[in-house]
C-alpha cells in the first residue's frame, strides 16, 4: 500500500524565480572612512532610491487545469485502492493502476510537457527581463564597452563605483551607516549574477535538447547573457579589490 501510495502522489513543477542571497561576508567600516559632503547649495546631490523590479511568476490558466485534472485522476486512483486494497486483490489493483495509467497517458504526458514549458518559458522571460533593466549591475557604465572599462584605472573605477552605490542605496533615516549602501549592493549583485548564470543555464538546456525554437530564447539572447555575467563579474571584483585593501589599511592603523 505505501509503495503504491507514493507512486501515485503527483509531481508538481516549482519555479524559483529569486534565490535569497546567501550570506555576505562581514563588511567591517571604520569612523576613518567618512562621507564627502558638498557645500555647494546649488549642487545638491541626487540619490536614486528606485527599486529594482521584482518579478512573479503565476500559474496560467491552463496550466491550473491540467494541473487540476491530474489531481482529479489522482483522486480516482486513490479512492480504487481505497476500495480494493487487500491481500487478495493486490494483483488486481496493480492491473487497474496500469490500466488507468495507460488510459490517461495523454492527458499526464500533455500536462508533464505544458508544465514544463510554461516554468522554463516563465523562467526566461523574467530573468533576461531582470538582468536587462537599466538599473541592474551589468548595465552599470553601459557607454563603456567591456574592453574600455578594463583599461580604466581600478582605483578610479572603484571611486566611481562607491559613488554610484551611495547615491543608489543612500539612507535618509541614517545618512551616516556606511555599511548599509555596502551590505545592500553586495546582495543586490550576488542576486543579479546567479539569475544570470541561471538563464544560461536553461538557455544551454533547451539549445542541447534542440527546442531553442519554441522558447524565448536564441543565440543573440545567451551570447548577450555571456556579457552581463562576465560585465558583472568584474564589477564585482572592484568592489572587492577595494574593501580588501580598506580593511587592510585600517588593520594597519589599528
Amino acid at each position: 500500500m505505501k509503495k503504491i501510495a507514493l507512486f501515485l502522489v503527483p509531481f508538481c513543477l516549482h519555479a524559483e524565480i529569486y534565490n535569497k542571497p546567501q550570506d555576505n561576508p562581514a563588511v567591517t567600516i571604520s569612523p576613518i572612512f567618512t562621507p564627502v559632503y558638498n557645500n555647494n547649495p546649488n549642487m545638491a546631490p541626487h540619490y536614486n532610491i528606485e527599486n529594482k523590479p521584482q518579478f512573479i511568476t503565476y500559474i496560467s490558466s491552463l496550466s491550473y487545469s491540467v494541473g487540476m485534472k491530474i489531481r482529479d485522476i489522482t483522486i480516482e486512483l486513490m479512492d480504487q485502492v481505497n476500495k480494493n486494497a487487500t491481500p487478495e486483490n493486490y494483483t488486481l489493483i496493480k492491473k487497474l493502476i496500469k490500466e488507468m495509467i495507460w488510459y490517461y497517458r495523454y492527458t499526464i504526458a500533455g500536462s508533464t510537457f505544458i508544465g514544463s514549458y510554461s516554468t522554463t518559458s516563465a523562467l526566461l522571460l523574467t530573468d533576461y527581463h531582470y538582468f536587462n533593466n537599466d538599473t541592474a549591475w551589468s548595465r552599470w557604465k553601459q557607454e563603456y564597452t567591456f574592453e574600455d572599462l578594463c583599461a580604466i584605472s581600478q582605483k578610479d573605477l572603484a571611486r566611481e563605483l562607491l559613488l554610484t552605490i551611495g547615491q543608489r542605496y543612500y539612507n535618509e533615516k541614517n545618512p551616516t551607516d556606511l555599511a548599509h549602501p555596502l551590505i545592500a549592493f553586495l546582495n543586490d549583485i550576488n542576486a543579479e549574477i546567479k539569475i544570470i548564470k541561471r538563464y544560461i543555464s536553461i538557455a544551454n538546456m533547451v539549445k542541447r535538447l534542440h527546442l531553442i525554437k519554441i522558447f524565448p530564447t536564441n543565440d543573440a539572447k545567451i551570447g548577450y547573457a555571456h556579457k552581463r555575467l562576465e560585465r558583472i563579474l568584474f564589477i564585482k571584483h572592484i568592489f572587492l579589490s577595494w574593501l580588501s585593501e580598506y580593511n587592510l589599511t585600517n588593520s594597519y592603523k589599528n
